[in-house]
This record gives structure tokens, sequence and C-alpha cells, in this order.
């Protein structure tokens, strides 16, 4: 092999461990958002399980009272 071949070659080696680190960074940050997304998506659920609640607690559907009490808020452990 000569001189140039092997520095082509440890060059080729080098942004080879170069990609594969930027490419386990970006992995890391992905997991990371991934389980961001996780955690908000449980949150709207809890969220938009509760507002149904109130909603349909509520008896007053396209404006019609029908003589409920108002509905009590959800707690921080609901959410």
């Amino acid at each position: 092999m000569s001189e140039f071949e092997a520095q082509r070659k440890e060059q080729l080696y080098a942004n080879l461990a170069q990609s594969l680190t930027y490419l386990n960074h970006n992995l890391q940050t992905l997991r990371a958002n991934l389980e961001v997304t996780k955690q908000q998506t449980t949150a709207i659920q809890k969220l938009t399980l509760c507002h149904s609640s109130l909603f349909i607690g509520s008896g007053n559907t396209l404006g019609q009272d029908h003589g409920a009490e108002a509905p009590q808020a959800c707690s921080k452990e609901e959410l």
C-alpha cells in the first residue's frame, strides 16, 4: 500500500468516525424529542378528557341550560 493510499484510508476512517459521532448525537436528540412528544401527547389526552367531562357534565349543550350545577375544574392530579 502506498503512502497516499494509507493517508487516504486514514482520512476515510476519520471521516467515518466523525459521521458516526454526529449520527449518534442526532439519535440521542431524536430519542429525547420523542420522549417529550410522548409526555405532551399524554398531557393533551388527559386535558381533552377533562374538558370533555366538563362539557358533558355542564348540561349546557348548544346554549341550553338544563339547570346543572357548574362543573368542577380538573385537579392537577387529573392532568
